[in-house]
Parts: C-alpha cells; structure tokens; sequence
C-alpha cells in the first residue's frame, strides 16, 4: 500500500542490442509464484556507428592502396553484438572531399542487413565518382528503424544519446564523429583529343618553300596542342585528378621517333623520303579540371639528301603520334595510337650552282651563282625563281696555275678580288666596292647572286679557282664523292669566239 503497488526496478547494464525486449516480473512471495510479461516492448539501440573501409585506408596522394574511382569496393559499419539492423547513407549530410579537391564524388551504394553475432553491417557494392579520397561527416550514415517498436512515443526523434526531460533517448543513431579516410582512388583511363595539329613553317615564307635538309619549325602560335583528359569507370571526367593527384609526368607520354614522311616515297618507290625530328621542349599543363594539355614547341625537322630522296617537290606530311600515356599509377589511355599531322610545306631538293666563266683579263668578269632545285627527272635541276631567302654565303679564291700570269692571294700584288665585302669574302674583298652593281647580292634576286670578280689588269691572264661555302641544305655531290661546296673556274684572257668565225689563228 506504500507505492501504491509499484516497484521501481533497476537493470543491470546491457552490452548488447536488442529490436524487441520485454520484461518478464516473477512474485514468488507466496506459496505459488506470480509471472507476468510487460505488456510494452522496447529496443535497447546502440549508442553509434563506426563507418570505415576495410581494403580503402589510403589518406594521401599517393602510394597504396588504390582503387579506381567508379569500381565497387567495400564499406563496413560496426557496433555492438545483437544489432541486426540495415544502415544507409544520409544524402542530406555531404560527403567530405581531401584538402584542395575540385569537388566531392558521388557516392552510391546499399548495406545489407548486420550480423547479429558481431554487429557489423557491410557493402560490397559501393562506388565513389572521383579521384582522391573522402570521409564521412558526423550522422553520414545512420540507422533509424532499428528503434522502431518505440516509435513514435517511446523515443525520441533525434540522434540523443541522453534523456530528454520526459526520459526518453533518440530513436535515431549513426556515426558520432568524422570517420577515417576513405581511399585512394584513381581514374579509370585517359583519352586524348587533338586541340590543334599544329602547321609547319616555310624556311623561305616569300618564296613558299623549304629545302630538304633545312630545318623546319613551327609556325608561331601554331604548335600542335592534346588534350589528355582523365575518365572514371562511370564515363564521366574526374575533375580531382589535378595538383598533387595529377600522376602523369613527361616520361609517360610515349611518342615514337620519326624517320621518314608519312606518304612521299623516294627515288625507288617503296621507300620513302627520309625524315629526322629534333625534339624541342614537351609540355604538360594541368587546367585543374581533370584535363591536362599536352604540347610540343621548338621540335625541329630536315629531310634526308641522300640518293633515294631526289625527286621532285612535295608537300611534307609529317606524322606525329602518341602512342601510350601511363601516369605514376599505371593508369593508361584508350584509343591510341593517336596520330596528328600539322599542316605541310613544300619541299625542294636544292643546290647552289656555280658555272666557270672566262672573260678579257680587261673587264670585270661575272661568274653566274644561282639556286637551284630539281623539278623531276623530266626537268631535272631548274633555277629556283622563288629563292629570295638564301644568303650568309662566304667566298674564297685559289690560284689554280702557280705557273700563268695570274696571282690569286690575299697579299700585295694580287691581280684579282671579289666584289664583296670582308664579311663575305674576307681577305680576298676587293679594295674599291664603290660600284654598287658589282657587289654580290645576298640573299640573291630570283635566286641569282651578283658575283663578279675584279679585272686583273693587261698582261695579267690566267686562272682562279672560285670556292663558295654553301649552307649544307646547298650542297650536291658534284664528282660524285659525296655532298661539296660548288667551285667554279674564271679564266681570265680567254674570249668567246663570235659565231660568225669560222676559224681563228693567234699570231705571236
């Protein structure tokens, strides 16, 4: 009568969860004893989640372990023996990306039902869009019908692990805290795009070609440009692979070395022209997207001079191609090799031709020096009406006959010079280069050079050997020895016989 029949009791501390408990209350003060069960159950909750990754505990940038970002991998939640319940995802309560991540993944994916043996629910299902790592906020991942017997009344609907001023605790539990990092993921594959293939320029723009052996570079502002873009297995840009989860380097763009032009055959018709690249300064930018650009500058190009490259002119179809690209992580490009081909010039094969000349030892004579180049073997070698670019030619003379009356030196008494100043001629420059239209012409008109050398004088007849230092490109194997300057001869006091003489006797 005291309590009003009343009992409080106290339960011991429980260390496992229960969905349903009810109580059972034996009185066995009589002579037969009393048991009746409660008529209201209730659920003992745990008191929070633990989310981590049980293979994914990679918080750095680097190293391992590593999935892809878009394959399935594992989650787990633990907690106390006896929960038996299905945890999920909060999608109102946002993932959180590492420090300086573009944007934070999505994450999909279900747990299944938890061991009651153990308390651990987990997911093998689960997949995260982006490259990097990530984590869980506080209440990320939740259960709340675990509690569902004492819903509505008998709990609270919140996350409380504490009595409320009617005694009751949440109905609701999950993680309590950040959870560890989850990681780390890497993208799927590359691909590439061509940005631009680039263009080619003319050594000689005005005349609108370039020689074989010349070296051939890009047009300003026209180097060619690739796009390398990183990809998960979902088809969609990984926008995080960028500063320090950007794994790609130089050394994995992989381009094959050049030898020859993609389509011009040679002499023999089934090889064809020769070809060598120069490699100049590769680049790689990362936009802080997921894209990279790749781009190539200063690259230099020649074509081969030997026998098989002699052949008319064409237009050079250089095939540039890429064809692997691997990052750090062996992370690979799809759909190569990628060939891209900037835009051609015409290529001749030239020469610098000179022709002997002879002449009265009293006049200026003019030794013809032209370029040329060769146009077929219908045409062979013809003037290069087009060359207004050719020009840093140097000259010497040689005395050929020690023994005629004609003294070709450097020194005092020298019978004969060139119309050209010391830069081009040196010590053989003549004295007096007032006369404008004797001075050699660099670069040449219409591939002509006015080269004229100085009259020796009555008396002074003989010979000299004309030696001009060609630019390589310029060069032709005249004797059939191998590539040589041109060298001409000038006879001085040998007249050309006019065509109405039928013969001519000197008379001494």
């Amino acid at each position: 009568a005291g309590d009003q029949g009343r009992k409080a009791l106290t339960v011991p501390a429980l260390t496992r969860a229960y969905r349903s408990v009810a109580c059972r209350v034996t009185d066995d003060g009589g002579a037969t004893s009393v048991s009746v069960c409660s008529t209201d159950v209730f659920s003992v909750r745990p008191l929070a989640l633990t989310v981590s990754a049980p293979v994914l505990t990679n918080a750095g940038s680097a190293g391992v372990p590593v999935t892809v970002a878009g394959a399935a991998f594992s989650l787990q939640a633990d907690t106390i023996a006896g929960y038996d319940g299905v945890p999920f995802i909060d999608s109102s309560v946002p993932l959180l990306a590492h420090a300086g991540a573009v944007q934070t993944g999505n994450l999909t994916g279900l747990f299944g039902a938890a061991d009651p043996l153990t308390g651990t629910a987990t997911g093998d299902s689960f997949v995260y869009s982006e490259v990097g790592n990530f984590r869980f906020q506080p209440l990320g991942v939740i259960d709340t019908g675990f509690t569902a017997v004492d819903q509505p009344g008998d709990c609270s609907d919140d996350y409380s692990n504490l009595p409320n001023a009617s005694g009751r605790v949440g109905c609701k539990f999950g993680n309590s805290g950040l959870s560890d990092w989850i990681g780390r993921f890497t993208p799927a594959h590359f691909t590439l795009t061509v940005v631009s293939p680039g263009a080619l320029a003319n050594t000689c723009p005005a005349g609108g070609f370039s020689y074989s052996g010349q070296r051939i570079e890009y047009a300003a502002g026209q180097e060619p440009a690739v796009m390398i873009t990183a990809w998960n297995g979902l088809a969609t840009v990984t926008m995080n692979y960028t500063a320090d989860y950007n794994h790609l380097s130089l050394g994995g763009v992989i381009m094959p070395a050049i030898t020859e032009d993609g389509s011009q055959f040679g002499v023999d018709a089934s090889t064809r022209v020769g070809l060598t690249w120069e490699l100049g300064v590769a680049l790689l930018s990362d936009n802080g997207d997921g894209t990279i650009d790749f781009g190539l500058s200063g690259d230099g190009f020649s074509y081969a001079r030997e026998a098989n490259d002699l052949i008319a002119p064409f237009t050079s179809d250089v095939d540039l191609e890429i064809s692997s690209v691997t990052d750090d992580d062996g992370v690979t490009a799809i759909g190569l090799p990628l060939v891209f081909t900037p835009t051609g010039v015409q290529i001749r094969y030239g020469r610098l031709a000179l022709q002997n000349a002879h002449g009265s030892e009293l006049l200026n004579l003019r030794v013809p020096m032209r370029t040329e180049y060769y146009d077929g073997t219908a045409h062979g070698f013809v003037p290069n009406n087009d060359d207004s670019c050719t020009h840093g030619l140097t000259l010497v003379l040689s005395d050929l006959d020690a023994a005629d009356d004609l003294i070709v030196s450097t020194g005092v008494g020298r019978d004969t010079a060139v119309y050209a100043d010391a830069a081009v001629a040196g010590a053989y420059a003549a004295d007096d280069l007032s006369d404008a239209s004797l001075l050699l012409t660099q670069p040449g008109i219409g591939g002509v050079f006015n080269l004229n050398l100085q009259a020796p004088g009555e008396g002074n007849t003989g010979s000299a050997g004309v030696n001009v230092d060609a630019p390589d490109w310029l060069e032709f194997d005249w004797w059939g020895t191998g590539m040589t300057d041109p060298l001409a001869k000038a006879t001085f006091g040998i007249f050309r016989r006019p065509n109405s003489i039928i013969y001519l006797r000197e008379s001494r």
